[in-house]
């Protein structure tokens, strides 16, 4: 009779550990779940008002050139950061554009726009902190002659 009971007992262990692993492990489920699609991100963009950077070659103005240029920033936080900064980044932009430009050949024309997104994200980093503003998104860029009034 012992060996009876203790058969059931395993018997009905093995049955129910058979049946958890079914019920949790094997069994596929039968509802289909839809895909989750990946969350799209928030982009934060700040545009900048217009920068208007002059080009001085032999100590006379040669050129204009005129810049419009959006920000593609980490998050809010830092939008609301680079607003505050905006003077000082102005300034450091147009100061490193005006290096730029002013050592370039007196001969060589138009706007390398790689080289101009390069600085101003490396200015950017240095003013607002490392990865603070993903890209520079080049808006427009004009290059007007400068003509003397006399």
């Amino acid at each position: 009779m012992k060996l009876a009971i203790i058969i059931v007992v395993v018997l009905v262990l093995l049955g129910g550990g058979g049946a958890a692993m079914w019920f949790l492990v094997l069994k596929e489920d039968t509802e289909e779940v839809a895909p989750k699609e990946p969350e799209p991100i928030a982009a934060t963009f700040l545009e900048l008002d217009a920068l208007n950077v002059p080009v001085i070659q032999d100590g006379k103005i040669q050129r204009y050139i005129l810049l419009r240029v959006t920000l593609d920033m980490r998050d809010d936080e830092v939008r609301t950061l680079a607003l505050s900064y905006m003077p000082k980044l102005r300034d450091k932009y147009i100061n490193d554009l005006y290096g730029y430009f002013e050592n370039l050949p007196a001969n060589e024309k138009g706007v390398n726009i790689n080289v101009i997104k390069r600085r101003m994200l490396r200015t950017s980093n240095l003013v607002l902190g490392e990865g603070a503003v993903q890209k520079i998104l080049v808006q427009g860029v004009f290059e007007r002659p400068w003509k003397s009034s006399r």
